[in-house]
C-alpha cells in the first residue's frame, strides 16, 4: 500500500493472503495424500505434508521452546496454523509507504495488535514499512540511464549493491523472529541492507533534488546544461561567469560530471574533495540536494524495497491496494488558514480573503500553541508554502512544454489542476511486475474526467482494466465525503487478462456499451438497479458467468449504494 495511513488495507491483507494459503496447504495436501505413489506414506503413517505446513510446525515448536525457558503458558490454540500463518505473511510479503512517520508507527502497531503470537516477540517491520513519499522517487535504470548520456563513471560493482541489499533482505524475510535474539539479527540485517545501498541512494536524491532545483532537469547532455540554466551562449561569456562565481550551478554539474569522476562514490561520502571554487559551489550543491531530500522525504523503491526490484527482468509487486489521497496539489489557502488564522479561512468572499492576507505582509500575529512559536510571521510561512506547493506540483508534471528536456513521471495524469490519487494510480502502473494487479479505491474522475481519457483508454481498451465498480456516498460509507460523490473500485493490471466473473449487481458488459464520439476514451455511466431474482437478470448473469469477460474490460458496474449489503459485492 503506497499510501498505507495506519495500515487498514495492509491488516484485511493479511487475512486475505492468511486464508489462500490455507486452503492451499490444505488442497495441495488432499492431491498430493491421494496420488497412488503417495499411498504408501499414509499406510506408514506419514502422509505427505506441504512444506509449508512443516515451516508452521517448526516455527510453533520454536515459540513453544522459548516459552517453555521463561516459564510462559502457551496452549496449542494459541499458536493455531492461522495464527502462525499471519505471522509469515507479514514479515515476508506485506509492504507499506507513507509520508507521515506517526501514519507508519500507528500501521506497525495495528499490524503488531492483529499478528499477535502468545510466546514471541513482536516481528520486525522496519524493512518493509517505510516513511516516504511514494510520489517523489526516482526509478533506478531511468537514472542510470540518464547518468549513461551524461558520461557519468557508472562501476558495475557499485549497482550490485543492491543485489547484495536484496539478499540480506531475503534473509530478515525468512526469519521468523521466534525469539528476541531473531528480531534482533533482523534488526541488524535490515542495517547491513540500508548500509549497501545508501550509495546509490544517494544518487536518487540527488537526481530528485536537481529536478526540484533547476525547472527541466534532466539534460541528456553536458553541453545542454548551459541552455537548460539559461546562460549566455558564447562560450566565453559562460567562461568570463564562472570565473566570477556567477554560475554556482553550472560551475557544480560540470564538476560532478567531469570524465573520470565516480558520482556514486562521491555522493555516498557527501562531499568532493578540493579547495577550488568548482568543488565547493560542488559541495553546497551536495548540500542543498541533502536538505531537500531530507525534508520532502523523497522514496526510492528501488533502494527501499531491494527484494521486490532486484530482479532486473521482473521487477514490482505482485499486488498493489489502498485508497490514496484524494486531495489536490495546489494549496488550498482556506484548508491553510482554517488551522493558522481562522478568521482570514471563515471569510465567504475570496475577495476579502486575499485582502486579509496581503495585510498579513505588515503584521505579525500572536499565537499560543504547542508547537507554533507566539509570534508568528504568517506572510512568510504562507509564501513558503505557495512556494512549495508550485514547486512540488512543477515536478510532479514535468516539464510537458514542446521540446523539453526534461523528463515526466506522470505522463498521461500528471497535467492540469493535479490531484494526487491520478498520481497515485499511475505510479501504481509503474510499480508492479509483469503479471501484477493494481486495486485502489479512487474518485470515479479516473474514468470520467477528460483528464484522464488517454489513461483510461490506454487500460480499458487493451483489456488491461479488469473490474470498476463505482459508487454514490448516498449511503455515506465515507462521512467526509459528500452524499453525491462519487467514487470507484478501480482494478487494472499490466497485462490482458479472462476474468470469469461472478456477478451480484446488474452489470453491463463493454461490448453492450455505447460511448459518444467526443468522449470515446471514458467510461460510461450506466443507471442500473440491485439484481432481482427475475428470469430476464438470472438468464444474463448466467450467460455472463459461464464465459470470460471480453478482453477490453471486465464489467462496469454503477449505482452499487443501491445494495442493502455493500459487502457482497
Amino acid at each position: 500500500d503506497p499510501a498505507m495511513g495506519s495500515g487498514h488495507f495492509l491488516v484485511a491483507l493479511v487475512d486475505f493472503l492468511a486464508d489462500r494459503v490455507l486452503e492451499a496447504i490444505a488442497t495441495a495436501t488432499l492431491h498430493v495424500n491421494v496420488q497412488p505413489w503417495a499411498a504408501h506414506l499414509a499406510e506408514g503413517g506419514k502422509p505427505w505434508k506441504s512444506p509449508v505446513q512443516q515451516r508452521i510446525a517448526a516455527i510453533r515448536q520454536s515459540i513453544k521452546a522459548t516459552a517453555k525457558e521463561h516459564g510462559w503458558a502457551v496452549t496449542d490454540a494459541q499458536l493455531d496454523d492461522r495464527h502462525i500463518v499471519r505471522r509469515m505473511i507479514l514479515k515476508k510479503c506485506i509492504f507499506g509507504v507513507d509520508k507521515n512517520p506517526m501514519a507508519v508507527e500507528l500501521a506497525k502497531t495495528a499490524l503488531w495488535l492483529h499478528t499477535f503470537t502468545v510466546g514471541a516477540p513482536l516481528s520486525f517491520l522496519d524493512h518493509h514499512l517505510r516513511v516516504g513519499d511514494s510520489l517523489h522517487g526516482e526509478q533506478l535504470p531511468q537514472v542510470q540511464k540518464g547518468l549513461q548520456n551524461l558520461g557519468a563513471l557508472l562501476l558495475q560493482s557499485e549497482f550490485n549493491r543492491l543485489t547484495l541489499a536484496a539478499k540480506a533482505i531475503a534473509q530478515v524475510a525468512d526469519l521468523t523472529d521466534a525469539d528476541m535474539a531473531e528480531a534482533a539479527l533482523s534488526k541488524q540485517l535490515a542495517a547491513e541492507a540500508a548500509s549497501q545501498v545508501a550509495p546509490i541512494h544517494a544518487v536518487l536524491d540527488f537526481w530528485r533534488a536537481l529536478r526540484w532545483l533547476i525547472p527541466g532537469w534532466p539534460v541528456t547532455k553536458v553541453s545542454q546544461l548551459a541552455t537548460l540554466l539559461k546562460l549566455p551562449k558564447k562560450e566565453q561569456d559562460r567562461q568570463a561567469g564562472l570565473a566570477a562565481g556567477q554560475y554556482p550551478e553550472y560551475a557544480a554539474l560540470l564538476k560532478l560530471l567531469e570524465p573520470g569522476q565516480n558520482l556514486v562514490a562521491i555522493l555516498g561520502v557527501g562531499r568532493l574533495d578540493g579547495e577550488d571554487a568548482a568543488s565547493q559551489a560542488a559541495n553546497a550543491l551536495i548540500e542543498r540536494a541533502r536538505a531537500l531530500a531530507a525534508r520532502e522525504t523523497f522514496f526510492h523503491w528501488w533502494t527501499s524495497f531491494p527484494t521486490v526490484f532486484a530482479d532486473t527482468a521482473n521487477p514490482g509487486f505482485d499486488a498493489l491496494v489502498g485508497n490514496p489521497p484524494w486531495d489536490r496539489i495546489k494549496l488550498q489557502e482556506v484548508e491553510w488558514f482554517a488551522e493558522r488564522v481562522p478568521a482570514i479561512a471563515t471569510q465567504p468572499r475570496a475577495a476579502d480573503r486575499k485582502a486579509l492576507i496581503a495585510a498579513l505582509k505588515n503584521v505579525k500575529m500572536t499565537q499560543t500553541g504547542i508547537h507554533t512559536p507566539p509570534v508568528v510571521d504568517f506572510w512568510a510561512l504562507y509564501q513558503q508554502a505557495v512556494e512549495r506547493a508550485e514547486a512540488n506540483a512543477r515536478v510532479l508534471a514535468g516539464d510537458r512544454s514542446k521540446g523539453s528536456l526534461g523528463g515526466n513521471d506522470y505522463p498521461l495524469l500528471g497535467g492540469g489542476d493535479i490531484n494526487l490519487y491520478s498520481l497515485f494510480v499511475e505510479r501504481a502502473q509503474s510499480l508492479i511486475n509483469s503479471q501484477g494487479i493494481v486495486a485502489l479505491i479512487v474518485p470515479s474522475g479516473i474514468a470520467a474526467d477528460k483528464g484522464a481519457a488517454e489513461f483510461f483508454r490506454s487500460i480499458s481498451s487493451t483489456g488491461k482494466l479488469h473490474a470498476l465498480f463505482d459508487f454514490e456516498n448516498r449511503k455515506v460509507f465515507f462521512p467526509d465525503v459528500h452524499a453525491s460523490f462519487k467514487f470507484c473500485a478501480l482494478v487494472f493490471g499490466r497485462q490482458p487478462r479472462h476474468l470469469p466473473v461472478t456477478l451480484d449487481a446488474a452489470t453491463s458488459a463493454p461490448d453492450n456499451v455505447t460511448i459518444s464520439d467526443e468522449n470515446q476514451a471514458l467510461a460510461p455511466v450506466l443507471p442500473v438497479q440491485a439484481a432481482t431474482n427475475s428470469e430476464a437478470d438470472s438468464s444474463e448473469s448466467k450467460a455472463l458467468e459461464r464465459q470470460p469477460q471480453p478482453t477490453r474490460c471486465a464489467f462496469y458496474l454503477h449505482s452499487v449504494d443501491e445494495i442493502d449489503e455493500p459487502g457482497r459485492v
